[in-house]
């Protein structure tokens, strides 16, 4: 009977921690995760007036406690000459509720930290409101004037539109929209054993 009473309390204990893990992983997911996946598609760019088109590509994924967000640009030069362009970087929560901040490079303890925009390097920052995920990046040129880059992610349910802003000084040098389809990726097997 004794042996009885000590495992009762222990299963409970473990039939308590297994229904807390068992619940929605929705109700705690961060707000980030919506957006986790790979998009491709076409974009229209507005560059002063001259009209082009590029194929791009967008993935987010989870990363430590925060995410990644990828995103690779083609541009058709000719019919033999294309370039390409990739960006990758990394972002952690702040202490403010939607906002995340870049972490590109490691500082001298090992810390993953932002850039610094007075040095020349491109400064990030992310934000969440609803169903739009927006990245900004600051630069500051060397005579000392600054480029604003916004780039907005908003669901829908097949993707993402994309708009694409790049001001410097005040003035609106380049748009780019586009509507991006997620692209539905093979399910891994893992082996059972």
């Amino acid at each position: 009977m004794s042996f009885q009473l000590l495992i009762a309390p222990s299963v409970s204990v473990i039939l308590a921690s297994l229904l807390c893990l068992a619940r929605p992983a929705s109700a705690d997911s961060p707000p980030f995760e919506r957006f986790f996946g790979k998009f491709e598609g076409e974009a229209v760019v507005d560059a002063r007036g001259r009209m082009s088109t590029r194929t791009t590509s967008v993935e987010i994924r989870p990363v430590d406690r925060g995410f990644t967000v990828k995103w690779v640009t083609v541009v058709q030069k000719s019919e033999s000459k294309q370039t390409q362009k990739a960006y990758s970087v990394k972002f952690k929560p702040t202490k403010r509720e939607g906002i995340y901040v870049s972490a590109v490079r490691k500082n001298l303890f090992g810390k993953a930290v932002p850039n610094d925009p007075l040095k020349g390097e491109p400064f990030s920052w992310a934000k969440i409101s609803g169903d739009k995920l927006t990245v900004y990046t600051l630069m500051i040129t060397d005579s000392g004037e600054y480029e604003m880059q916004t780039n907005e992610r908003t669901l829908t349910p097949d993707g993402i539109d994309l708009q694409f802003s790049r001001v410097r000084d005040g003035e609106l040098v380049l748009t780019v929209t586009g509507r991006l389809g997620r692209v539905r990726e093979p399910v891994r097997k893992t082996e059972i054993r």
